[in-house]
């Protein structure tokens, strides 16, 4: 059976339709993939996107100061009681007291009394307590 002419132009007509479409589809495609990728570029999203890591960073950096600051404390803590409790002045505070010769009228030769051999009676000594300091005489001596 023989196809009339309106058969054939319908025919004709989606062959063109669908090869035309196929032709378009793919540039289309492209086009989208272009304006996605174009979007994607756009310097007022890339802004916002920095701005956002940027606050997330501060944010961060925040954190990490605190930490930081509190760590270092403790440690300068632990580090200042360690040394309050080898210092000399801590012993001071626990009722002894450092006893040097005494030269002069008012000051200390810098010798640390440690003998009660290296004295005798008369001699003048300073004794440095806690808190201030006083001056003795020897009235005499036990070994």
């Amino acid at each position: 059976m023989e196809r009339g002419w309106p058969d054939r132009i319908d025919e004709l007509r989606l062959r063109l339709e669908s090869a035309a479409h196929r032709r378009l589809r793919i540039p289309a495609q492209r086009l989208t993939t272009f304006i996605t990728q174009l979007g994607q570029q756009n310097p007022a999203l890339r802004l916002a996107t920095a701005r956002r890591r940027l606050v997330e960073a501060g944010r961060a950096l925040d954190r990490l100061k605190l930490t930081t600051i509190a760590t270092r404390t403790t440690r300068l803590d632990r580090a200042t009681a360690r040394l309050n409790a080898l210092s000399p002045l801590a012993v001071l505070n626990r009722g002894y007291a450092l006893i040097y010769i005494q030269s002069g009228a008012l000051e200390s030769d810098g010798t640390l009394l440690r003998d009660a051999a290296d004295t005798q009676p008369g001699q003048q000594i300073r004794a440095r307590l806690a808190a201030g300091s006083l001056t003795a005489t020897v009235k005499e001596t036990h070994e």
